[in-house]
């Protein structure tokens, strides 16, 4: 697919804020920044029984025409995966040379009073793919 222009960046501020899900025993958080700069700051933390397994260093940065969504598992190199789609309260992101996930879609649910995200391998799960999918609703302050 053809990568979205840089510009898009602003489509994603649908994103921004802080996002829980909460299921017994596990946390899962994920926070981002606003658009501004030409790039967005996030990170996920999960917990189980209040103690951290699993975390992650997000960002999402319009560089050379293209944004481009890095992920960092556990303080790992940063793998790249290209935004292919967006649109109001939706946008997608590729890297079809990664394992798992290689597409990362994120979208508001229908009220917009939350976020989910999907990754995903890019056959379906029909097609023997692999998907994993959260749901947040709006962190307490």
């Amino acid at each position: 697919m053809t990568p979205a222009p840089a510009p898009m960046l602003s489509m994603l501020a649908f994103m921004a804020g802080s996002w829980v899900s909460e299921a017994p025993g596990y946390v899962n958080e994920e926070h981002w920044t606003t658009p501004a700069g030409g790039s967005m700051i996030g990170m996920a933390r999960t917990l189980k029984e209040g103690d951290t397994i699993g975390w992650e260093h997000l960002r999402i940065e319009a560089v050379d025409g293209q944004v481009r969504y890095l992920a960092s598992p556990g303080g790992k190199p940063p793998v790249a995966f290209v935004l292919v789609d967006a649109g109001p309260g939706r946008a997608r992101f590729e890297n079809a040379d990664h394992d798992f996930p290689q597409r990362i879609e994120y979208w508001t649910p229908d009220g917009g009073a939350g976020l989910c995200a999907r990754i995903s391998t890019l056959r379906s799960e029909a097609e023997g793919g692999t998907a994993m999918e959260w749901c947040w609703k709006p962190a307490p302050r």
